[in-house]
């Protein structure tokens, strides 16, 4: 997938070192932790923050498997389904921790049971639904 925090850390050597030691298998079973989590808010949805406390997790692990997820487009986030008026009474951002706001996503397994047929092409891709079969 590549180092989607590179440009954070604008090429630290030892980042890069950090990343490039990892295996891929830790990188996916802390997606899958992280998307499962999601999963299982349902229409309540999960900011990142609310995931990296829940599952126990370091920030820089949580984090950017997060934004890998949303890179994916496994996670949507809920300011586009209000758009599309659904999950209206679910907030688009939260409080974190540290007080500040969040934007909160919901699992694309989720969304995909409630969208309406006109709004597929809107959101929902080929290579969106390939990735989430890796996922479900």
């Amino acid at each position: 997938m590549g180092d989607i925090t590179e440009n954070y850390h604008g090429g630290n050597p030892y980042s890069r070192e950090a990343y490039e030691t990892t295996p891929e298998e830790h990188f996916e079973s802390i997606r899958r932790k992280c998307y499962d989590y999601v999963k299982r808010r349902g229409a309540e949805g999960s900011t990142a923050d609310e995931a990296q406390e829940a599952l126990s997790l370091i920030h820089q692990n949580s984090s950017t498997r997060f934004s890998e997820l949303k890179q994916m487009k496994l996670l949507v986030p809920v300011s586009v389904l209000h758009w599309l008026h659904l999950f209206t009474d679910t907030p688009i951002k939260r409080k974190t921790r540290s007080n500040k706001y969040a934007e909160v996503f919901m699992a694309l397994e989720l969304v995909l049971e409630v969208i309406p047929d006109h709004y597929w092409g809107l959101i929902v891709t080929k290579q969106m639904l390939k990735d989430l079969e890796d996922y479900a």
